[in-house]
């Protein structure tokens, strides 16, 4: 007798990108600290002045941008992981019928009187292997 063997494995698509592209922007903001601390240090005594409000005022700019990226990667990783739910709801419901069907037919099947121990044994494994596709 043969064995089937389902399983369902979810799996968000892009999120080793996903991950990769976070760390990447971690990084650039660690660059982007370490520049704002240098900026402060080169302006330490005219932190009030023009050129230390404009050296300031760029290195805010770019970290700003980075964390719209952030955002708009977590959007992106949110709609995929909503993807990944809604398939993984339909493979649920799948083998949820399945099981009803199969436990259907073995129910009418013992109700009608039937004595075929080989039928009975194939419609309890589909029963059977209908329960594992749930688990």
């Amino acid at each position: 007798m043969s064995t089937r063997t389902v399983s369902v494995k979810v799996a968000i698509t892009g999120e080793q990108e996903y991950r990769q592209k976070i760390a990447d922007i971690n990084r650039q903001m660690k660059v982007l600290r370490s520049e704002m601390k240098v900026a402060d240090s080169a302006f330490a005594g005219n932190r009030d002045s023009m050129e230390a409000a404009a050296a300031k005022g760029k290195i805010l700019e770019k970290q700003y941008r980075l964390q719209t990226e952030v955002l708009k990667a977590n959007r992106d990783a949110l709609e995929n992981a909503r993807q990944a739910q809604k398939k993984h709801e339909a493979a649920v419901d799948d083998a949820r019928k399945r099981m009803e069907e199969a436990e259907r037919a073995l129910r009418d099947y013992q109700e009608a009187g039937g004595t075929s121990e080989e039928q009975m044994k194939k419609l309890g494994q589909a029963v059977k292997e209908a329960r594992q596709d749930l688990d």
